[in-house]
């Protein structure tokens, strides 16, 4: 994944900022724990232990219009852990999008992932940003683990280079 991350950020050192295992499922503690983080790294483990996310250009805030850059994307990773990346696809500006109650990275005609119910659920599907396939097969899916990192000085990207690495608390 460290590969696909734009060069200015790869040497960079990066922490977890936010879970939900550890900080509980409020979108004002997701805003608060995120506020000073740009860019950041969403990964999303769901209950039949697919691994996919986006990489999120500009700090989280909520919102009622959509914003980002095209720096951000949307990945998955496989069984056999080789990684697909959804790179902005120039046809719109509908990047980033988030509110109190949902998390939405892609749009057009539907969000590419979007995290709803406090974090307990969500939904993927081909969108005009980033030209994507759905990042799971059954589109809609039950959230296990959802992380976002961010830059720090105790993390190396590299570790984070594998699904099973992807969740690892930092102390």
């Amino acid at each position: 994944l460290g590969a696909r991350i734009p060069p200015v950020y790869r040497m960079k050192s990066w922490e977890v900022i936010f879970a939900i295992n550890r900080d509980g499922v409020s979108m004002r503690t997701f805003y608060a724990n995120t506020e000073k983080y740009n860019p950041t790294l969403i990964v999303v483990k769901d209950v039949n232990q697919r691994v996919f996310g986006a990489f999120a250009s500009c700090q989280w805030h909520s919102s009622s219009k959509f914003y980002g850059t095209g720096e951000t994307f949307l990945f998955k990773f496989n069984k056999y852990g080789i990684i697909t990346v959804y790179k902005w696809s120039k046809t719109n500006e509908l990047i980033m999008f988030s509110n109190d109650d949902k998390i939405a990275v892609g749009g057009g005609n539907e969000y590419g992932l979007v995290i709803e119910d406090y974090f307990k659920s969500g939904r993927t599907s081909p969108c005009d940003t980033f030209n994507n396939d759905p990042l799971v097969p059954t589109q809609e899916f039950a959230i296990l683990t959802f992380e976002v990192i961010g830059v720090n000085q105790y993390f190396s990207l590299s570790e984070i280079s594998t699904p099973s690495r992807a969740f690892v608390t930092v102390g």
